[in-house]
């Protein structure tokens, strides 16, 4: 209708030029929008604004780039909006060189530049510019606070907060976020009671301190003391049950109690059904859904991901009606994941209209990949790649270390703008898994921080490089352990045959709560089996299915073989390996005929070689060990004689 009229004008107006731009633009037809623009008899600035906004809000970046560098003249608005599709992106090397080229900055250039360098992980840049603006906003300062209460930094972001010269209700509101997204119960109840005014917006911060750590009863008196509630509170309370693993419960508030709903609230229960790979759940709510957006149709999607559906999950995707870069992203994290690197470069360079630092990071970090990627596609992926940020240097830093290019690895980590924890753990994985002990060490005792990562990394290193002592002191002092840990230190007494102590680290391990994993059962099982403890190894098989619910492995499987043959149940271990879940490879058949020890196991020792040699007909291992057994020792000879 819109366009009939237009067109039936007799006279058009520049606004009316500009307005049909716009209008084209915000549904989707930009080659009609950017006809018009050719067309007009005269442009001003809003029609090049407008054209230039159509581009960049459609992802034709060079598009965008282009038509700025013809724009006859350019206000602060139009540098503005370029600045932000750079961020909106992630392009924070373009968006700087912007910034720094603007003639005139105003408080939201600088306010974009802050809160991109927040969200790419550049707090003390972020910090820096901060203390060099001119005028600050009230947005500038929540800006900071906010960034810095997502990273977890609370005592800059209550610093700051103290410095801001006049507090008002969005400051205090600020704060009080912070501390409830950090989980700080104790600090986010102080504030709340310090503050001179509230509004529904400071309660609804409040209640969600308590609703998202499942905190039901908190949040139900919080709630119940609000002077009024809207859609905001009703989602929080929905998310305390989801938070509480109550999704019952939620699934009854939420479509039963709820007076009123948004997206927002559609999304969190369709997402908690995501996370947790109910596919079926998930579809209900998807399909209840009076309108979908980008995070429902990523969260649907994430669904079948997450329940191992790709082939769903592509078709899914291939239906949708717009591919937004977020439902994007998270395909291509999928074909990552699944290994299916051919189609992730498919959708990548010919299936997305823009991308993000995130789409090219998630690329690279497939290419990266040791078992799956090219270390050549990666680095050429990563010299192309228009921006880089601590994510995409360390997966490059990672790759090199992981196929033991260490002067590389070293070249990266020491050009990184920042050394994060996830940094120095990689580089010091590089050197312990490269037998560069010592530098494995010394990187070890440098380390400004360490998490149970980089605990485990030098923990593994001394432990394969048979330094007992130094590895049992490391893992005594550790702050924490998982099951690595246990893991780890357990094989290492068992490759030293210290087996007396891992009957002892077993038990220890149970006590602190651990799940035990293969290498701690095949650990275990085999000092029973070179102890001669057959009951107890027996007792520990059979609990790998009773008390833990798994199917022993096949390596658990050839551990419970040696215990029967090592012990003389010749016939046990015989119909063990005839009948186990696992097809018996030419190991197995080995293991059983080492263990046969006089011409009474003949026969079925005949059986155990006739088995070996059908899978390896090259091996010469079967011959010599029936041949073994059929010579006879010193004492049978002189018992024949007798």
């Amino acid at each position: 209708m819109a366009a009939q009229i237009f067109d039936s004008m007799p006279s058009k107006t520049v606004l009316s030029w500009n307005s049909m731009i716009t209008a084209y633009s915000q549904n989707n037809d930009i080659g009609t929008a950017k006809r018009l623009f050719d067309e007009m008899p005269d442009r001003g600035l809003v029609s090049w604004t407008a054209m230039l906004s159509g581009f960049l809000d459609h992802g034709r970046i060079t598009d965008g780039e282009e038509l700025f560098d013809r724009m006859p003249c350019r206000d602060v608005f139009t540098w503005n909006v370029l600045l932000n599709a750079y961020a909106r992106l992630g392009h924070l090397d373009l968006a700087k060189h912007l910034f720094l080229s603007m003639p005139e900055k105003d408080v939201i250039a600088w306010n974009c530049l802050i809160a991109l360098l927040a969200r790419t992980h550049r707090l003390e840049e972020a910090s820096e510019l901060f203390q060099k603006m001119p005028h600050r906003s009230a947005q500038s300062w929540n800006i900071l606070i906010a960034a810095y209460a997502q990273a977890g930094h609370m005592l800059e972001a209550r610093h700051l907060f103290d410095e801001i010269p006049q507090r008002d209700l969005i400051a205090w509101t600020a704060l009080l976020a912070a501390y409830s997204q950090n989980g700080h119960l104790k600090a986010s109840m102080e504030i709340f009671h310090a503050m001179p005014m509230r509004n529904l917006v400071s309660w609804n911060a409040f209640l969600s301190a308590f609703s998202q750590v499942g905190d039901v009863e908190s949040s139900k008196r919080v709630f119940f003391a609000m002077p009024e509630w809207n859609v905001v509170s009703w989602t929080s309370m929905c998310q305390a049950y989801i938070h509480s693993e109550n999704l019952d419960r939620a699934r009854k508030f939420f479509f039963e109690t709820m007076p009123v709903k948004n997206r927002v609230s559609w999304n969190l229960m369709l997402t908690a059904y995501a996370e947790r790979a109910d596919v079926v759940q998930a579809k209900m709510v998807f399909d209840s859904m009076p309108e979908h957006d980008l995070v429902s149709l990523s969260a649907m999607l994430a669904a079948l991901i997450q329940a191992g559906n790709l082939d769903q999950a592509k078709t899914f995707f291939k239906t949708l009606p717009a591919r937004g870069i977020v439902v994007c992203n998270s395909m291509l994290a999928a074909y990552i994941q699944s290994g299916h690197l051919e189609e992730a470069k498919e959708l990548f360079f010919r299936g997305m209209l823009e991308r993000s630092l995130v789409s090219w990071t998630t690329l690279l970090s497939g290419f990266a990949d040791k078992a799956n990627g090219s270390l050549d596609r990666a680095k050429v992926l990563f010299d192309e790649m228009p921006d880089r940020d601590l994510v995409a240097l360390t997966t490059m830093l990672a790759a090199y270390a992981s196929r033991s290019h260490l002067e590389e690895a070293k070249s990266i980590f020491d050009a990184l703008p920042k050394h994060d924890v996830v940094a120095w753990n990689a580089m010091l994985a590089a050197y312990s898994r490269n037998d560069c002990l010592d530098k494995a060490a010394n990187f070890f005792h440098e380390m400004p921080e360490r998490d149970l990562v980089s605990w485990n990394s030098i923990l593994e290193a001394y432990a394969v490089a048979g330094h007992d002592r130094l590895a049992m002191k490391t893992f005594e002092t550790m702050p924490g352990k998982d099951l690595f840990s246990w893991s780890t230190i357990l094989a290492m007494h068992v490759r030293s045959l210290e087996l007396h102590l891992v009957a002892e680290l077993y038990t220890s391990l149970k006590i602190e709560g651990i799940t035990p994993d293969e290498i701690a059962f095949v650990c275990l099982i085999f000092s029973c089996s070179h102890a001669g403890d057959l009951d107890r190894g027996v007792h520990h098989f059979k609990s790998i299915a009773l008390d833990h619910g798994v199917e022993p492995s096949k390596r658990e499987y050839g551990c419970l073989l040696d215990l029967l043959a090592r012990a003389g149940h010749l016939r046990d271990a015989f119909d063990l390996v005839a009948n186990m879940p696992f097809e018996p490879d030419v190991d197995d058949w080995k293991s059983f005929l080492a263990s046969c020890k006089s011409l009474d196991d003949l026969k079925t020792a005949s059986t155990a070689s006739k088995s070996s040699l059908e899978l390896d007909s090259r091996s010469s291992v079967p011959y010599v060990l029936l041949t073994n057994l059929c010579t006879p020792t010193s004492e049978q000879k002189v018992g024949f004689r007798m």
